[in-house]
């Protein structure tokens, strides 16, 4: 987990930059991309990381889903310079269904309040938990 967690903030902080081919296509991955997900169990929780060392110029999208994530990660987004598009402010089962509903918002260029609408609408299509309770489980932005 721990070194999980040192490879995104090292993504974000644009410290590993790296392109992938698919269908004679370059993709860019790690801190090439655009946007950063973290999805899965909150390893902050457990442990924690060391600082990375670079710090992005310009701050990229950085997505978590797990449990109540904000409060774990923000100092690191501030010191690596990421926005924090979605997270988490509660408990939830850290699935990547909602990232789907995530993704197409994102690509759409959909602003944060569509993006959060987006996770909260899946994880409701799934956990059965209702709209309103499953959006509370997100936020975006600072």
């Amino acid at each position: 987990m721990k070194e999980c967690l040192t490879d995104y903030f090292a993504a974000l902080s644009n410290e590993n930059n790296s392109e992938f081919n698919f269908l004679d296509k370059k993709i860019r991955i790690e801190g090439s991309a655009d946007l950063i997900v973290f999805n899965g169990h909150n390893g902050l929780m457990d442990t924690s990381i060391e600082s990375p060392n670079n710090v992005h110029t310009s701050a990229k999208d950085a997505i978590e889903v797990a449990c109540v994530s904000f409060e774990y990660f923000e100092e690191y987004y501030q010191q690596v310079n990421a926005y924090p598009l979605l997270n988490t402010k509660n408990l939830l089962a850290p699935e990547a269904y909602i990232l789907e509903n995530v993704f197409d918002a994102w690509e759409n260029l959909k602003d944060e309040e569509a993006i959060h609408h987006a996770a909260g609408s899946a994880y409701n299509q799934y956990q059965k938990c209702g709209l309103r309770g499953a959006k509370r489980l997100f936020q975006s932005g600072w």
